[in-house]
């Protein structure tokens, strides 16, 4: 059994563990292999069917560090908060159980965190689908921010990428901070739990230092949470770009609408098509005679040709010319 000479781990690291069988010894053998030793790692087996509870129980029996919580599906928000209320490390870190991580990950970023006393570090990381690897903009460059610097940080949010701020796994955030903002994962949120998490975390922040540097590896899978058909998708977006709008009023913060909506629109878009492809009449007219996405269309500017076809044809009611065009689309792809 690995033991470690240090009472308190530097970091903490919580896994949310669910259908992740085929993924997981390589996520956890990439933590527990990491050139800073002085970890403790969190499996929140969260009521996973398949042989994950036993995986975990295994690693725990040979390494001291690794502590399991076995309990009843309540999904991954649940399952990050169960992690932070036990993390002892004075800072902490999430990893997805099908994603896995460089070996000096921690070390770079804990390192970079004590040297500028951040609130939050944060690194690059790859998007992986199959043997295809690319790395992810972070849409803000390397460097240390502080106070007012945050607040031009806080802006990329209502932009048109912002997915290497508002991903939870490409961070190290020290714990005192999250606990001193009282900042937890939403946990009635269906789905952008952790763009939420972040945004507040990076509101309340008064330092955060960021190297472009891609460290860790998100992998795309088709039996992951993210990527799995929900019907309630297209409402869960509609209204997190709803309380995203409020908040900007809320705080002035201006907003270039075509990059606000963007993402939204052309992810809706694609929605639609997954919907099509399951004959769902009903939910594909409740989506195409939306109001909030046809608004929203009017001010997007930029799609994809095939997006832009098809969005232009929601906006002005050609319903039956845009149900033609995403059934080509679906035949063709």
């Amino acid at each position: 059994m690995i033991m470690t000479t240090d009472f308190l781990p530097l970091i903490s690291v919580i896994v949310p563990v669910y259908h992740a069988e085929r993924y997981l010894d390589r996520c956890i053998k990439s933590i527990l292999s990491q050139a800073e030793a002085n970890i403790e790692l969190w499996l929140i087996d969260d009521g996973s069917p398949d042989r994950c509870g036993n995986m975990c129980d295994t690693f725990a029996q040979k390494d001291s560090r690794v502590h399991v919580i076995h309990k009843k599906n309540a999904g991954v928000s649940s399952a990050r908060n169960d992690g932070i209320k036990r993390a002892l490390g004075k800072y902490i870190a999430f990893v997805d159980a099908d994603d896995y991580i460089e070996p000096n990950m921690l070390s770079l970023l804990l390192s970079l965190a004590e040297r500028t006393m951040a609130d939050i570090a944060i690194c690059g990381y790859y998007i992986e689908k199959g043997h295809m690897q690319k790395p992810v903009n972070l849409c803000c460059d390397d460097g240390d921010y502080n106070k007012t610097d945050v607040e031009q940080l806080l802006f990329k949010f209502f932009g048109k990428d912002c997915t290497g701020l508002a991903s939870m796994c490409n961070k190290l955030y020290l714990r005192s901070f999250l606990n001193r903002q009282n900042i937890q994962v939403d946990e009635s949120l269906q789905r952008a739990e952790d763009f939420w998490f972040n945004f507040e975390a990076i509101k309340h922040s008064t330092h955060i230092s960021v190297i472009s540097t891609p460290l860790y590896h998100y992998t795309q899978n088709e039996e992951s949470v993210m990527h799995s058909f929900r019907e309630t998708q297209f409402e869960d977006w509609t209204r997190n770009r709803k309380r995203l709008l409020s908040v900007a009023n809320e705080c002035g913060i201006p907003l270039q609408l075509s990059d606000f909506y963007y993402n939204y629109v052309y992810n809706s878009v694609l929605f639609l098509r997954e919907v099509l492809r399951r004959s769902d009449r009903k939910k594909l007219y409740e989506i195409v005679e939306d109001s909030f996405l046809r608004q929203a269309i009017k001010q997007t500017s930029g799609l994809p040709l095939h997006v832009k076809a098809i969005a232009f044809c929601i906006e002005k009611r050609f319903f039956c010319i845009a149900k033609l065009l995403l059934r080509v689309w679906t035949i063709v792809k």
